[in-house]
């Protein structure tokens, strides 16, 4: 009688450990947070490593006045840096404009930029307090104002939509809310100042005068006829156009 034999082969243990790792799908490798002191430039995969975030000036007429997506190059106001603050949040500033300014996400259906980020003097608002979150090899920025459904989106510059500027929309699976970090070299970040305290009545979305309990604005700035907060850096606060010096809402 033939007996069947059943043949065993012998596969060493370090060998089926590098099969199954094959067969494993890979893991993508987590975004690495900022270390603060450093420069880094901001940049999304939607246009991909030959644009990074501006900080611009807030009187600017470019892009009016709010941060915006541009060619990368050897500019202070493409390198930012991160400072952390309580809760995993950051402010975030730019070589360009120095401790007294911070990126402020923005409503946006507001009219201050038409409703884009901007750079705006350092206070204790939660649009000023940023939190990266981490997704894959990017991480998307929210703030603490607009909460974990809104996401800040690099757009195209010759966009329509917000002239063109970043946003503040709902985060969804696209891919200019896919950022990532890359290191400048160059001398360190400077210490940050604490921000100046606004005044305590101020509202995180800027709104003031009787409409809104009669809230009032930070120090240093003042509420328009339209009941919104300005001052510097803008230009309209006076004397002479008939609004007791207030801000005159453009």
């Amino acid at each position: 009688m033939k007996r069947s034999v059943v043949m065993l082969s012998v596969v060493p243990v370090g060998l089926l450990a590098m099969l199954f790792s094959a067969s494993a799908p890979a893991q993508p490798a987590q975004a690495g947070m900022p270390i603060a002191g450093r420069w880094y430039k901001l940049q999304n995969a939607f246009r991909g490593a030959g644009e990074c975030l501006e900080g611009n000036q807030a009187s600017s007429p470019v892009h009016g006045g709010a941060a915006f997506m541009d060619r990368c190059q050897n500019v202070s106001g493409q390198s930012w840096s991160f400072e952390p603050v309580a809760g995993g949040f950051y402010r975030l500033r730019t070589q360009f404009q120095g401790q007294e300014m911070c990126l402020e996400g923005n409503q946006s259906s507001s009219p201050a930029h038409g409703g884009a980020a901007f750079m705006d003097r350092c206070q204790n608002v939660s649009g000023q307090l940023w939190r990266l979150v981490p997704e894959g090899n990017n991480f998307r920025l929210r703030t603490s104002f607009r909460g974990d459904g809104e996401c800040l989106e690099g757009s195209q510059a010759n966009q329509t939509g917000h002239g063109g500027a970043a946003f503040m929309d709902r985060c969804q699976n696209v891919s200019g809310q896919l950022w990532n970090l890359r290191p400048v070299g160059g001398a360190p970040a400077p210490r940050p100042r604490p921000p100046a305290p606004p005044a305590a009545s101020e509202r995180p979305d800027h709104r003031c005068g009787p409409s809104f309990a009669n809230a009032s604005c930070a120090p240093g700035r003042c509420c328009s006829t339209h009941e919104w907060c300005g001052g510097p850096p803008e230009t309209h606060c006076s004397t002479d156009r008939g609004f007791n010096g207030r801000f005159d809402g453009r």
